[in-house]
């Protein structure tokens, strides 16, 4: 599986960068039954696209981009990244810590010993709007503490996963983003992010286990040791495994050491070799066997199949591969292929309410009369809202030219593109607080169909033939305690993340509407007035009720895309024509 590097796509595949019930020890080799009630069949042949053809405007709706750009700065000075506010509650609360508590006015750290400064570097992912924004002073100062007080060298363990997304990842963005690349005149990279990039990756390494050749979910970043996951049997999800890829391989390009390429694609090579169904594969593989009379498998364990947390960004990776490699390394695109179908024939449905809203389901392995089979649960989760923006840019392919001309798309094309449309209505609609399950829909914007205009973050569905499901389209699920956490809104960037790819790949306005719709409900409902933005326990009660924590996602990600769906379109473009 060796690819080709394609430095100009990189900027825009680091845009992109996410407990069970474990059977008896039964892998996924074995064949199983799908016991499932008819669908809502979801009919696309005939299907008009809510495609623009002319009065297409993708320059810089400079009012609302600066609106942005004026709430991303004080958030960004209280948790580090800029200077101290005048009352001095970044040095105080939050300076060089993993997350900030904004009610509270403090930093905590993701592990016991010492932070790594999740919230600075994750910050720097958004390096481009930092330095676009023209926040050059801001982006010295956390330099500097990158330079003069991070250290990687802590005994404690830490996620394999979001070390690497996080924290590798944004000290690459900003290596990249150093030279500023998208000016006439590009500079020579800041050399400092690539050598602390370098010493995290070498410490990762120590994560994948040799004999599976599989990452452990933890690592010690002093000791250099992987540690399993003991809660979950040694097992790995798909989405820990199999999203390390694009930084992994990336390092490998820039430090011209081809070990964190050939370790990341041993995973993808397993994952290949292994059985799926339709390109879909279970949440966890075994990567560690607790019990040494057993071998280690490197086989998918008989667990759920979805497209939420645990497996979401295998499938989102898979695109963004071949696109990092400059469309020419097919097996990555061939894999995405086999999974965008089998997405299509066994996850996709369509609600019976009004709205007929399109959507995804999970399975669920059970054990049926004839054996181990997978039943379908009505539910999906915000983070499927990556799940969009991935058919639009499958579509696209690195090939955009606007206005698009749909009688010109092949029957797939035609289909993926209707998909990718009717899921981010549905993910507008009500899939981006932390769990909801549909129930009611009053328009197609969830965030207004709520109290506070925030849409949850998991969804459930009625069940196919249920009066309920031909009345109303989604509810949000309450908890036996009567807490509602599926009602939760965390801030997350998924789908404006998929707002900001439609806008780019379409030219069509609405979806700057919706971004801009969200955009004030985040600022009416989540912003703290001493300083910060919280999320929230239920977007159907207001006045809201503070979790008193702000994800470091905010910055790196979540005002990001808001930032550059009201930009112009040569900033940070979606086609591959970067110098």
């Amino acid at each position: 599986m060796d690819a080709i590097w394609n430095k100009r796509s990189f900027f825009k595949i680091l845009l992109g960068g996410v407990a069970v019930g474990l059977f008896s020890h039964i892998f996924y080799t074995r064949q199983y039954t799908q016991v499932e009630t008819p669908p809502t069949k979801v009919v696309v042949k005939d299907r008009v696209l809510d495609l623009p053809t002319e009065n297409l405007y993708l320059g810089a709706d400079t009012e609302r981009r600066d609106a942005v750009r004026t709430a991303f700065k004080p958030i960004a000075r209280l948790v580090g990244v800029c200077h101290a506010l005048s009352n001095q509650l970044a040095e105080r609360d939050a300076w060089g810590y993993d997350e900030y508590h904004p009610i509270a006015r403090k930093g905590s750290n993701l592990s016991s010993g010492d932070g790594i400064g999740y919230t600075i570097i994750d910050s720097l992912r958004a390096s481009d709007t930092i330095q676009l924004m023209g926040l050059s002073d801001e982006y010295d100062r956390a330099r500097h503490w990158i330079a003069s007080d991070l250290s990687f060298d802590v005994d404690d363990k830490f996620n394999t996963f979001e070390t690497t997304i996080r924290v590798l990842g944004g000290l690459l963005s900003s290596y990249y983003l150093s030279s500023n690349p998208f000016s006439a005149h590009p500079t020579s990279p800041d050399t400092l992010f690539l050598d602390k990039a370098a010493d995290l990756g070498e410490r990762l390494l120590s994560s994948f286990d040799p004999t599976s050749g599989l990452p452990l979910s933890f690592v010690n970043l002093h000791t250099m040791e992987g540690i399993p996951d003991a809660d979950n049997r040694g097992f790995v999800s798909t989405a820990e495994a199999a999203s390390l890829q694009l930084e992994f391989k990336w390092l490998s390009e820039l430090t011209e050491d081809p070990t964190y390429w050939l370790k990341a694609e041993k995973v993808l090579q397993i994952i290949k070799d292994s059985p799926k169904r339709d390109g879909l594969v279970p949440i966890f593989i075994e990567s560690v066997c607790f019990n040494i009379s057993s071998p280690r498998t490197k086989q998918f364990y008989f667990s759920s199949i979805r497209l939420g947390s645990r497996a979401d960004s295998y499938y989102e990776y898979l695109l963004k591969q071949y696109l990092q490699t400059g469309s020419t390394e097919q097996v990555y695109k061939d894999m995405y292929n086999e999974a965008r179908r089998g997405i299509k024939k066994h996850l996709l449905k369509m609600t019976q309410g009004p709205k007929k809203l399109v959507h995804t389901i999970e399975l669920t392995p059970k054990r049926g009369a004839n054996g181990p089979e997978y039943r379908p649960y009505n539910k999906q989760d915000h983070l499927v809202c990556f799940l969009p923006g991935l058919f639009l840019l499958g579509v696209h392919d690195g090939k955009n030219s606007l206005p698009l001309d749909q009688k010109a798309f092949t029957i797939q094309q035609h289909e993926d593109w209707w998909v990718g449309e009717e899921l981010l209505k549905t993910c507008v609609s009500g899939i981006v607080c932390e769990a909801i399950h549909l129930k009611r829909y009053n328009q197609y914007d969830t965030y207004e169909s709520t109290k506070t205009g925030l849409s949850p973050e998991i969804i459930h569905f009625h069940p196919i033939g249920s009066e309920k499901g031909k009345q109303e389209d989604w509810y949000i699920k309450p908890s036996a305690d009567q807490d509602i956490i599926d009602g939760r809104y965390i801030l997350r960037p998924e789908t404006v993340e998929s707002l900001f790819v439609a806008f780019r790949l379409s030219g069509n306005s609405k979806y700057r509407e919706w971004g801009w719709k969200i955009f004030e409900s985040i600022e009416r409902h989540t912003k703290i007035s001493s300083g910060g933005y919280s999320n929230i326990k239920n977007v159907n009660k207001v006045p809201v009720d503070y979790e008193d924590k702000m994800e470091t996602f905010l910055l790196s990600e979540t005002f990001k895309y808001l930032y550059l769906l009201f930009e112009d379109e040569s900033v940070a473009p979606l086609d591959s024509e970067w110098k």
